[in-house]
């Protein structure tokens, strides 16, 4: 099965994400202590503050623990290897009895938490069911649930704690649907803001059909009674919700426990619930600390505890008001979260706190949203109040410099967060006004630029010069359709001199948000979009448009400070997002290899995706026809004589100057009837006015085949494809393509490509840009692949339908 190239892509931005933070030294550290007292690491040789444990209470480094943990390896050896549906080793009926003690509900025990969900979600959810996953809910979760998806049971996301959605969303799902779950966080590892638990019971008393499935893995143990957590400090064990904890967090030994309303869907699940049947169990160590701590969180000593912290906490917020620093939610939790924005802000700030021996961690993509990058703290008993105090001040020190040393301002935070947490500008942080080097100029017409101006940047570019994005600003407004309305923005970066350092033009557009998905995948939602047109379709910002292919961004690299400059047109671009309401902003289309690019996009937070290659033919150095097959491989130049060169005299070939209406009616059936069997890219039908547009107009070449009358068979003859190619010397663009699929034995969209290579030629064409797709059909002809990548983020806090769809819909391929 061809992979996903959304999905794919987004894996690999991830990992080349985590090489970065690696080769930055973020991620994947290595600590190098041989005794840990709980406050301090040392990393690289440098001793710091850990701000980064969630070992909440401080138990990790108490005694008892330790004890209790080399006892049991002392009795028991280091492992007992059985799976739990034979035989618990001895300790775990102690434990099991300590936890049901604590929480006072029907339980199970996992390894640790993730496997737990991989265990519990298929087991108590039904085919009858259907799944909502808050957009911020633990990976874990989300993991779990992609094994629902594949059984046929619907899995949505919901914008973070939105509830006023997930009463829309319940009602719609109520309707096919016996159970609906909603999959939340009790505290949520990012931000560390709390799930509106009372808001939730509430609608699950209205909605009898609305069940909870809950990890509460960081509110364990500092808050509720016997430190049962977060969640269970508000409310009871609903009887239509299912709890997931951790023991490897505030509790301070590992594995996960998963909390039931009645001992039937406990049993079901210990009965099967997959990894609690095959994988392994706690080892004696683990177990043996866990005892010990469950003892301490049943005794009195919890609440001196949990009062010991709390006082933490709250000197941890009074002390970010103070300094008036962008904490994106205040709560009496002990994760912090301050904004920055940009992940090259955030790269900049943990390597100055390590440098002042303060260690935290880097929230970002994809733990967070593209542009919401930050830095995420927690606060422990083992920290002092001065240790606090000194991280708070150093952050408030750091954060302007950071800004200024990386051109950013704290306007960057605004702009990602507002949309998930609202807070108080901060207006301590202080802007130094001075002029800038650079200044942007914005139009909304291609008319208001001078055309040599503009071609004198673009016209060797792609197909966008002057005179055709004219065409398309008439073609693409005041139509009854909104996806043939666009929006045109130009924009050129200037210096103080008035020299153009980046020019580029974007569109607003309505698209489909399976434009890059597999065919396999569009092919079945457009049968959901026959009764909604505009099913899974949205707003995109786009650098260049849907018709035009090429190098949109046009950059002088011989300006030392370029990266500001394009840095001025990413601004703009970002307010004009906001100002649309686009969820996409993609930037296309650039060379896979241009690694500074990369690297500066990347930085800015933006998504590497490959998208399928382009394709140039630029080697005319050939005379005539024979000397350009006698170039090609022997291969490639037997199946042109055999698939192509054979056929050529079965066509009148017709370079059309003047067309009539009915000509072009049918030119128009023609592309649509390629256009609804290729959905390699998926785009909306191109309105018809273009073809009246370029019928008639000398910029475009149209090539016309029709079989010869003793070969078609069809009473009313008529031509069988039909191509359009944009002129513009030295390039030729063929842009749309129509072919009746009903004369397929004579390889029709071969013999286009052939007789676009020797029109080209014919016109001293230097260089023929052939588009996206059909790669193995253009390889034959000598045309080049050129793989290209686009750099996109996304407006809104939550990921696309389109990619929980994606897994449902390849079950449903799969079995036809």
């Amino acid at each position: 099965m061809k992979k996903n190239i959304k999905s794919s892509s987004v894996i690999n931005a991830i990992n080349e994400i985590s090489m970065i933070a690696k080769d930055r030294g973020i991620a994947h550290l290595f600590t190098q202590d041989s005794l840990f007292d709980g406050r301090q690491i040392t990393i690289r040789n440098q001793t710091m503050i850990n701000f980064g444990s969630c070992s909440y209470l401080g138990l990790e480094t108490d005694q008892r623990l330790k004890d209790s943990g080399i006892e049991a390896i002392q009795r028991y050896g280091s492992q007992f290897s059985c799976s739990r549906t034979y035989v618990s080793f001895t300790l775990y009926e102690e434990l099991e009895e300590l936890l049901v003690k604590m929480f006072q509900a029907p339980l199970l025990l996992s390894t640790c938490s993730t496997m737990g969900h991989m265990a519990v979600i298929p087991i108590i959810i039904d085919d009858e069911d259907a799944v909502i996953l808050d957009h911020q809910a633990h990976i874990s979760m989300q993991d779990a649930s992609k094994r629902l998806q594949l059984n046929g049971i619907p899995v949505t996301m919901l914008r973070h704690s939105r509830i006023d959605e997930l009463e829309m969303k319940v009602r719609e799902l109520s309707l096919k649907h016996e159970k609906i779950w909603y999959f939340i966080d009790g505290v949520y590892s990012m931000y560390g803001d709390f799930a509106p638990i009372d808001k939730i019971i509430a609608l699950m008393e209205k909605y009898p059909k609305l069940w909870l499935y809950a990890d509460d893995a960081h509110g364990m143990s500092w808050a509720g009674e016997n430190g049962k957590g977060y969640l269970l400090s508000k409310i009871k064990l609903h009887p239509r919700m299912v709890l997931a904890t951790s023991l490897a967090k505030g509790f301070a030994s590992a594995g996960g426990v998963f909390l039931f309303p009645n001992s039937e869907l406990r049993d079901r699940v210990k009965n099967w619930g997959g990894p609690l049947t095959y994988s392994g169990p706690q080892q004696p160590a683990v177990i043996g600390a866990s005892i010990a701590s469950a003892k301490i969180h049943l005794s009195s000593e919890i609440y001196y505890r949990q009062a010991e912290l709390r006082e933490r906490i709250q000197f941890c917020n009074e002390t970010i008001r103070k300094y008036n620093l962008p904490l994106i939610a205040e709560t009496d939790g002990p994760i912090f979260f301050i904004g920055l924005g940009l992940t090259k802000v955030g790269y900049n700030m943990v390597k100055r706190l390590a440098n002042d021996g303060l260690y935290v961690n880097l929230g970002i993509f994809p733990a967070v949203p593209e542009t919401c990058t930050g830095i995420r703290f927690t606060i422990t008993l083992q920290h002092r109040f001065e240790d606090i105090e000194n991280l708070i001040n150093r952050i408030a020190y750091h954060l302007p410099l950071a800004f200024k040393e990386e051109g950013r301002t704290i306007e960057d935070v605004y702009r990602g967060f507002k949309s998930i947490i609202k807070f108080e500008p901060v207006t301590d942080i202080k802007k130094e006004k001075s002029e800038p080097a650079f200044h942007i100029e914005k139009y909304n017409t291609i008319s208001s630029i001078q055309k040599e101006l503009w071609d004198s940047l673009m016209d060797n570019r792609g197909a966008f010069n002057y005179d055709i994005l004219q065409l398309f600003e008439e073609v693409y407004k005041n139509n009854s359709q909104k996806e043939d309305n666009w929006e045109f923005y130009y924009y050129l970066v200037k210096d103080r001199n008035e020299k153009i350092i980046v020019a580029t033009f974007f569109t607003l557009a309505l698209c489909k948000e399976d434009m890059f998905a597999p065919p396999s995948i569009s092919t079945q939602i457009e049968e959901f979009r026959k009764n909604n047109k505009y099913y899974l379709s949205a707003k995109y910002l786009m650098m260049g448009s849907l018709l035009s292919e090429g190098d949109h961004l046009f950059i002088d690299r011989t300006e030392s400070d370029w990266k500001s400059a394009l840095m001025t047109l990413l601004d703009e671009v970002w307010q004009q997002q906001e100002r649309s309401k686009a969820e996409f902003l993609y930037l296309r289309d650039f060379d896979l290899n241009d690694v500074e690019l990369k690297s500066f996009f990347m930085d800015q937070g933006f998504i590497k995706m490959e998208i399928p290659p382009s394709h140039i033919f630029d080697d005319f150095s050939w005379s005539n026809r024979d000397e350009y097959l006698s170039q090609l491989p022997g291969k490639k130049r037997n199946r042109i004589k055999r698939e192509v060169l054979k056929f050529e005299n079965s066509f009148d070939i017709k370079f059309v100057e003047q067309a009539s209406e009915a000509e072009i009616e049918h030119w128009y059936c023609l592309y649509k009837n390629i256009k609804s069997k290729n959905l390699a890219v998926n785009l909306f039908d191109i309105p018809k006015k273009l073809f009246f547009q370029m019928a008639n107009n000398p910029d475009w070449d149209i090539i016309q085949l029709s079989l010869k009358s003793d070969l078609d068979p069809r009473e009313e003859k008529s031509p069988i494809a039909i191509g359009f190619i944009y002129k513009s010397y030295p390039n030729y663009y063929p842009l749309i393509i129509g072919i009746d699929h009903s004369f397929k034995e004579f390889n029709t969209y071969r013999q286009m490509l052939f007789q676009a290579i020797l029109r080209a030629k014919e016109l001293k064409m230097e260089r023929i840009h052939f588009g996206l797709t059909a790669t193995e059909d253009k390889q034959k002809f000598g045309i080049k692949p050129m793989p290209k990548v686009v750099y996109f983020q996304q407006r809104d806090s939550y990921n696309s339908q389109l990619i929980n769809l994606i897994p449902q819909l390849e079950k449903v391929r799969k079995a036809s």
